[in-house]
């Protein structure tokens, strides 16, 4: 039987265009490669959402903090920018509990190891998994009476509007009324701001995309020739999508062992990986109504580069 990383290749490398899940960037190296993409001066969304939260915690705080609350962060990563907000919850003195979730066992280890020596009297309740799966728990867990998730750094952007619809639809579902939803969203802004974040000088960016097909080397027995792949990543102005692709620098054939299956490849023809969408204020406004949530407050970085909203059920 083929595990969930396997069939999800053989049915993205099968498809046309071909397409790979941007979830598996975050196997142990490419977690450790995301974490020198964020340091890089040319992404600005870590920066950003971490300014929003040194200025603003005490304000997202006062308006969320209730005693049991139960705060459930969905792609938690190493949980360095919600460090700021989990200080001044402990602050308040109100009960709460805090259940990072993450693809990645090395970005949850890191985020219970980092919070153990920042905020030792944190309690810190990781879980592996994957969203979807998480939400079915969310709606069947009546322990906890209160609940805010978070889904921090731009991570919806990596569904399309439609998709992120459906993300937030499902996420609805499996909240009750009154609990809240703090979502961290990239503004559209100037095209020369944003492209550089994802395909910056260094070829930082460029790694972190090519360790997908190294991680299938790795772990499928695939044999892809890293050299003849070049990672792209283009903006779309009108529809604030970044996306991000590997290109075939020529006609050739890749063989994966776990799948016991060939895949062609044209020259130049790509894999796409990733979509980070950006959003206009008011064109976010409508995705959460249509979703149902009420638009409670916003918070914003100086440059308005990023946002952080805050809404209920």
């Amino acid at each position: 039987m083929l595990n969930s990383f396997a069939e999800d290749v053989r049915i993205g490398l099968s498809a046309s265009p071909k397409a790979l899940s941007s979830k598996y960037f975050y196997d142990e190296l490419g977690s450790k490669i995301f974490q020198e993409i964020m340091a890089m001066p040319e992404y600005y969304p870590t920066k950003c959402e971490t300014r929003i939260f040194q200025a603003h915690a005490q304000d997202i705080v006062n308006i969320t903090a209730k005693e049991g609350l139960s705060i459930v962060e969905l792609g938690a990563g190493d949980a360095s920018k919600t460090y700021y907000l989990l200080k001044a919850w402990l602050a308040s003195g109100k009960k709460f509990n805090y259940n990072p979730l993450d693809i990645s066992i090395e970005a949850l280890n890191q985020a219970k190891n980092s919070l153990a020596e920042r905020l030792p009297n944190l309690e810190v309740n990781p879980i592996q998994g994957e969203y979807f799966e998480v939400l079915e728990r969310l709606s069947n867990d009546s322990s906890a009476e209160n609940k805010l998730v978070l889904f921090l750094g731009s991570n919806l952007g990596n569904f399309n509007y439609e998709g992120a619809l459906s993300f937030l639809k499902q996420l609805y579902v499996s909240l009750k009324s009154g609990d809240q939803l703090l979502i961290g969203i990239d503004l559209k802004k100037s095209p020369a701001v944003i492209l550089p974040a994802y395909s910056d000088p260094a070829g930082i960016t460029a790694r972190f995309n090519l360790n997908l097909l190294a991680r299938m080397n790795r772990e499928l027995g695939a044999d892809f020739n890293i050299k003849q792949f070049k990672h792209y990543a283009s903006y779309e102005a009108e529809t604030g999508e970044v996306r991000s692709f590997l290109i075939s620098q020529k006609e050739q054939e890749v063989h994966l062992e776990a799948l016991n299956q060939h895949f062609h490849f044209a020259a130049m023809e790509n894999i796409h990986t990733e979509i980070s969408k950006k959003y206009g204020q008011e064109e976010f406004k409508q995705l959460i109504h249509q979703a149902g949530f009420i638009w409670k407050e916003a918070f914003y970085d100086t440059n308005l580069y990023f946002m952080d909203v805050l809404m209920e059920k």
